[in-house]
């Protein structure tokens, strides 16, 4: 009966908290309402799932993915969930034509912390897709990743405006001297 109330504004809250108490006793039926016709219901079935926190919801929330409309509330239920069976799905989303699509992504990959991130993260700082190299600096940024301290240098110099001046911000979070041989440059850009 919860679940099918999702969808009423006036009291969705108060149903997303009620479903949370009842804890993962209600994961199937949440996993459930993420086929929802309404869009209200699919994003609160996500907002809850992720405050549950069982894993159980990772398989149905990835899929979630696919739907444009739910993609930023499942991204955020599986950055709260932290299963690292969501790195590849949410890797996938960096290269999104929007901007809170990919932000949600870098949150959820940050949460996760997987231990493939520093190797992978070097890896998408080499993408074609200027999307993709912005996403791994803030990325190798949050983490401070000292194997990708000489490429994030590198991306000072990248050809894409928007690639420099996310390889600037990121450069104060290395504890790495050489985080300052840039930033003449920069100045000057």
């Amino acid at each position: 009966a919860l679940t099918r109330l999702l969808g009423q504004g006036a009291v969705r809250a108060q149903v997303v908290e009620a479903l949370v108490r009842y804890g993962t006793g209600v994961v199937a039926l949440l996993t459930e309402q993420l086929h929802a016709e309404d869009l209200d219901t699919r994003q609160a079935a996500a907002v809850a799932l992720g405050r549950i926190g069982d894993r159980r919801a990772t398989p149905s929330l990835i899929e979630a993915l696919n739907d444009r409309e739910l993609i930023v509330a499942a991204a955020g239920a599986l950055a709260r969930i932290g299963d690292r069976d969501a790195f590849d799905a949410l890797v996938a989303l960096l290269s999104d034509r929007e901007a809170a699509i990919r932000q949600s992504a870098i949150a959820a990959l940050n949460s996760i912390g997987h231990p493939d991130m520093p190797a992978r993260t070097l890896v998408l700082l080499d993408d074609a897709d200027p999307h993709v190299r912005v996403s791994a600096l803030k990325i190798a940024g949050y983490f401070g990743y000292p194997e990708c301290m000489t490429r994030v240098i590198e991306c000072c110099r990248d050809a894409d405006e928007q690639v420099r001046r996310a390889a600037a911000e990121q450069l104060p979070f290395f504890d790495d001297p050489r985080a300052a041989e840039p930033v003449p440059a920069l100045l000057d850009d």
